[in-house]
């Protein structure tokens, strides 16, 4: 999305890199604020959030992420738990998608997610009994073999056999009980005809016996029922030997999240609090807060030693134990999984976190900014109280000053502009202290700040919606300047992502909706708008010849020219210079051979995204195709990453970044963070500090080897010490890679190896070495 500044200078490989990734690796940075389940066995005790999960070694204290980066199939985690007997971790997901990790090793089961059931597939509740794993899913119950990993048994136990949503399972020894939308049904354990509806028979002695339950538990004293319901839960309970379902009182107006049931106890945390009875039901304790953290119980255990752990909507994962008493367990994380931009540069990412509809109307989304800085995760709550205005929504675009890095804007769809210093909002802009304008489509006064950028010389370029002065820089001297597009462009126009071009005085400015692209020549001279082109791009011939007027993406290369991304693919308007002359500029589609066809580049793609990184190749992300990387010229496909065939989140980009000083790309999904280690990065024009990683290489080690602090396009030649040819390459911007083999395919020999590196004139060169041990 931002236009890349590269700062040529040697200076950029003394950052020091944190939590480094081995090319060709991916990380997530996913949430564990909001944790959704909890379990315990052979002293590890396992916590999931709907994006991944994390567990606690409570011998070392040790804390372990495992997401789709690492081992998992997918994301969505609905539903956990482990049975220590068969060293087996089951997930369960949203989309009914399973995965077993048995002694550490993940195994995916697809089966429930790709069968033929309509509706609801979601697996809400995991009840081990008898060797098998009872899934309590969307639709009925699924009898899970997970020692053989396989599907056993589906219950379908509705009436005459239909669909039923089953949220909990327990059993007694004797019987089976589901908690489902239309009351408590049970069965006999015993049958094995349990796949027949008529073998399930309702709990008709219930107050209210066909409503919806939530969960339901049973020891040898008590039977425990959550009513649930839209406006307050209820909390049934009945003596095993006899007698009526009688109700606790003090469940009501709260919404109860989830029981744990032992002989001893009954733990029930509501929506902010916990509570805990006896063995006769009796009220023993309540708490609202635990290790300094607000209770917002999720699930609810008591591991086998007794300890109490709470997976927590806010807090991540809440300990109370006889060792260590009370403690909070969160691992380093964004403090949400929206993302709607992303910007970085070098070891700064921020994200803008908000957005707004399809048809762009406000969310009032509250999230606030977050950021990875130097690998730790910086929060900023929405601000209140600046400038008199109430707290921040609908955060839509983030840009980082490229002149100091702890400076960073964000665009509020509301609330106009935001200036943040080392992490701390310092000033939000709006009408009454620059010359942003308010909306002309709203009665109250909203500053519709929707896409921001910074040019090489650190103005800050960003686009005013739904105003008559579309476009403003803050200049980095200081003071604001305005720009209007009038008559082409009413005051009642949506205008969304700007690009400041690196030469050419041109500001580039998405028209959503259809209606193309806003171009300004602002010749130069700031501040004088009197000498000020602008012009509007369509789809007509000799007036830009864009696929489509839906524009979604613009991006300038390293070669100056312009990158759109349209709902029918990309285009490249490759003498942008040419735009206010006779001279022709429309826009050009590349024009690939694929299959022995010609063919338009990603003509059925909507491009979401375009980002370039140091090698000057094109990374695309797209509404639904993931993402592919492009040659330069973009006449190769290098690669393609979707959910299929990579720990991608969702084939749906919102936006890419890259970190250019290490090749780390960064994809913000509707399902989060995720990031890949490129094999491009950032270049220094004099080749003064070559870097090799890792360095020694040692004989367990057959990842990548990269080469850094080239210039860009390096000619790479590598030889043993005796002078004899073992490899050469070309640099993607300053980086090389090379497998460790020489031209016959064979593993080299320990030894020292030299790495000879040259521009692509040969005017400037370098000498590195690699030693390879035994």
């Amino acid at each position: 999305m931002k236009s890349i500044i590269l700062i040529l200078s040697s200076i950029a490989f003394t950052i020091q890199v944190r939590a480094q990734i081995p090319v060709g690796e991916w990380r997530d940075h996913l949430p564990f604020s909001a944790t959704i389940d909890v379990c315990s066995g052979d002293g590890i005790i396992y916590c999931a959030s709907p994006f991944s999960l994390f567990t606690y070694n409570t011998s070392d204290q040790s804390v372990e992420r495992l997401s789709k980066a690492n081992g998992l199939s997918d994301t969505g985690i609905s539903a956990i738990n482990y049975d220590a007997s068969k060293n087996t971790l089951v997930i369960g997901y949203e989309n009914g998608n399973i995965d077993l990790v048995v002694n550490g090793s993940p195994f995916n089961l697809a089966d429930i997610e790709r069968s033929s059931i309509l509706g609801n597939k979601s697996i809400n509740a995991i009840h081990f009994y008898g060797g098998y794993a009872y899934l309590a899913c969307g639709f009925g119950i699924v009898q899970l073999d997970y020692a053989n990993r396989e599907i056993k048994d589906t219950y379908f136990i509705g009436v005459n056999g239909a669909l039923l949503r089953v949220f909990d399972f327990d059993d007694d020894g004797q019987y089976f009980y589901a908690a489902t939308e239309e009351g408590i049904y049970k069965a006999e354990s015993s049958n094995p005809f349990l796949a027949n509806f008529i073998n399930w028979s309702k709990i008709t002695d219930l107050p209210e016996p066909a409503a919806a339950y939530s969960h339901f538990r049973v020891n040898s004293q008590w039977m425990i029922a959550v009513l649930d319901n839209d406006v307050t839960d209820k909390l049934y309970f009945k003596a095993i030997d006899g007698g009526n379902w009688a109700v606790k009182p003090e469940y009501d107006g709260s919404w109860i999240r989830d029981i744990h049931l032992t002989e001893d106890l009954l733990l029930v945390g509501s929506y902010d609090h916990l509570r805990k009875y006896n063995a006769n039901l009796e009220d023993i304790y309540i708490s609202y807060n635990l290790a300094s953290k607000d209770l917002r119980p999720e699930s609810i255990i008591l591991d086998e030693i007794g300890d109490l752990w709470i997976a927590n909507a806010e807090n991540g994962l809440i300990a109370s134990t006889a060792q260590k008493g009370d403690f909070n367990i969160m691992p380093a994380g964004p403090a949400h999984v929206n993302v709607r931009r992303i910007d970085a540069y070098n070891h700064n990412i921020w994200v803008a976190s908000g957005g707004v509809s399809q048809s762009w109307l406000n969310n009032f989304d509250k999230k606030g900014f977050y950021g990875l800085v130097n690998e730790n995760w910086k929060y900023i709550p929405s601000p209140s109280g600046i400038n008199s205005i109430g707290s921040v929504n609908d955060i839509m675009d983030v840009a980082i000053d490229p002149l100091n890095n702890d400076h960073v804007f964000f665009g509020s769809f509301e609330e106009g502009l935001i200036e943040v210093l080392n992490g701390n909002v310092i000033t939000i802009f709006n009408e009454s202290n620059s010359t942003i304008k308010s909306s002309n489509i709203h009665n109250d006064d909203r500053y519709m700040i929707s896409g921001l950028d910074f040019d090489a010389e650190g103005n800050l370029w960003f686009s005013n919606a739904y105003t008559s002065e579309h476009l403003h820089v803050k200049k980095a001297s200081g003071g604001f300047t305005s720009f209007s597009f009038e008559p082409n462009l009413s005051n009642t126009q949506l205008v969304s992502d700007v690009v400041a071009m690196r030469d050419y005085n041109q500001v580039w400015l998405i028209l959503p909706n259809g209606k193309g692209i806003a171009v300004l020549d602002h010749k130069g001279t700031i501040s004088n708008t009197n000498d000020d082109e602008f012009i509007i791009l369509s789809t007509e011939e000799g007036a830009g010849a864009l696929p489509s007027a839906d524009v979604y993406a613009i991006e300038e290369d390293l070669d100056g020219e312009i990158w759109v991304g349209t709902s029918q693919g990309p285009a490249v308007f490759y003498t942008p210079s040419s735009l206010f002359s006779d001279d022709n500029f429309d826009a050009q589609q590349i024009l690939i051979e694929q299959d022995g066809n010609i063919q338009l580049l990603l003509e059925t793609e909507l491009i979401t995204s375009i980002e370039i990184d140091g090698g000057n190749r094109k990374w695309i992300g797209t509404s639904s195709g993931g993402v592919f990387l492009m040659s330069p010229d973009g006449l190769e496909q290098l690669s393609r990453f979707t959910v299929d065939n990579s720990p991608l989140l969702s084939n749906s980009i919102n936006d890419i970044a890259i970190n250019q000083d290490n090749g780390e790309v960064y994809f913000s999904s509707d399902k989060g963070l995720i990031s890949f280690r490129g094999t491009a990065t950032n270049f220094d024009p004099e080749i003064e500090n070559i870097k090799v990683f890792p360095n020694p290489v040692r004989p367990e080690y057959s990842g990548v080897i990269t080469i850094d602090g080239l210039a860009y396009n390096s000619d790479i030649k590598i030889t043993d010490v005796s002078g004899n040819f073992v490899f050469e390459t070309r640099s993607n911007g300053g980086r090389a890679t090379w497998n460790g083999q020489d031209y016959n395919g064979q593993r080299v020999a320990t030894g020292i190896y030299l790495v000879f590196a040259t521009t692509l004139d040969g005017e400037v060169g370098n000498v590195g070495k690699i030693a390879f041990v035994q």
